[in-house]
């Protein structure tokens, strides 16, 4: 199978075939027509029918940007393909052109040294975890026969971790408050901000909402896709797990209904600036509301909204696969990695209440 992809900087080949029961791929930028690509590829061709073999030998960098192409691109979100060509960049400027075969477990280590020291934990875990899901797919294509990302150590600067802001819960309910008595339904960024802290749902999620995914008498929302703002276009969920029902007060679909005035089929279109919220004008619009409750908080955007919401149910003890399921995370593992700065919270308050229940024996 043959491949002849366009980038920035030229035109670049995939080119894979079976040998034996394993996968052999080429992977080659730099080609500055199309027709340079095609006729490498038939070069390629020939040598295969010829029974001669090729390079099978393709540095870390060609692999990994093979394996985001042929695996990843088409099932995640633009942010995400984002995220993982942002590491490739991380791996060429460290690797350069080291061939993946030749990449040993101390020199990944010495690379998730050298990149921890100046990086917060959450931030080279993500990169880790990217790398052995691209190491393990190697594994089984046959280009390498060990795994060199196997029981490394996570080095990071915790200094660099981002300590993140969220509301008590006298000031979530100062801010309801006030999108609800300042809302006007032709503008909707109230409503957005007033559906996030009810739903936990992420921006692009209430954004991608349609009127189809509003259940008026269930009370739920039904998310299955979201909104780019940038191609303005329908996507992916983050995740599969992130596809999901999500149960909200009635007063809140009571309040959304108010925006059919827009008359769109999308839920938050606003017919004043004819478009949808993006991040820009939904931080501002929060920003304008926190300012007007002198609520003071350093680091605090759209989606502190979603941590403001954990930090609700675990007040209120809602168990955490519960809260797991509410926010579209695939198990409980990833909402305790997220949140364990907010879990930890709560089981010291839940370990405080049981001392002072005890000392009132």
């Amino acid at each position: 199978m043959a491949q002849i992809i366009k980038k920035d900087n030229g035109w670049t080949i995939r080119y894979s075939h079976r040998v034996g029961k394993s996968l052999s791929q080429k992977y080659k930028s730099g080609f500055k027509t199309k027709a340079e690509a095609q006729a490498y590829i038939a070069k390629l061709e020939q040598m295969k029918q010829a029974g001669l073999k090729f390079d099978v030998n393709p540095s870390l960098v060609e692999y990994y940007q093979n394996w985001v192409d042929t695996y990843k691109k088409a099932k995640v979100t633009l942010s995400t393909y984002q995220d993982y060509q942002l590491n490739g960049k991380r791996l060429e400027n460290y690797f350069g052109k080291t061939k993946m075969k030749n990449i040993t477990r101390s020199a990944y280590q010495e690379f998730i040294n050298d990149f921890g020291n100046n990086h917060a934990k959450n931030t080279v875990h993500k990169l880790n975890n990217c790398v052995k899901s691209c190491v393990q797919s190697a594994l089984y294509d046959g280009i390498i026969t060990k795994d060199f990302t196997h029981n490394i150590n996570i080095s990071f600067n915790a200094d660099k971790a981002l300590k993140v802001e969220y509301l008590s819960i006298a000031q979530i309910k100062a801010l309801i408050n006030y999108e609800t008595k300042t809302r006007k339904p032709l503008r909707p960024n109230n409503y957005l901000i007033i559906a996030a802290l009810y739903s936990g749902a992420r921006l692009s999620e209430l954004t991608g909402l349609t009127w189809n995914d509003i259940d008026v008498y269930g009370n739920t929302f039904s998310i299955s896709k979201t909104w780019n703002y940038r191609t303005k276009q329908f996507g992916p969920t983050k995740n599969e797990s992130s596809v999901r029902k999500i149960s909200v007060p009635k007063k809140l679909i009571d309040l959304l209904l108010e925006l059919k005035v827009n008359r769109s089929d999308f839920v938050f279109w606003s017919a004043t600036h004819q478009g949808l919220p993006n991040s820009h004008t939904a931080n501002k619009a929060l920003k304008r509301a926190l300012d007007s409750l002198n609520i003071a908080k350093r680091d605090f955007h759209f989606h502190s909204l979603r941590h403001c919401h954990v930090a609700f149910l675990l007040s209120q003890g809602i168990p955490i696969d519960g809260i797991a399921k509410r926010l579209g995370h695939a198990n409980v593992i990833t909402t305790m990695k997220i949140y364990a700065y907010l879990i930890d919270e709560y089981r010291n308050n839940l370990s405080n209440q049981i001392v002072d229940n005890l000392n009132a024996l």
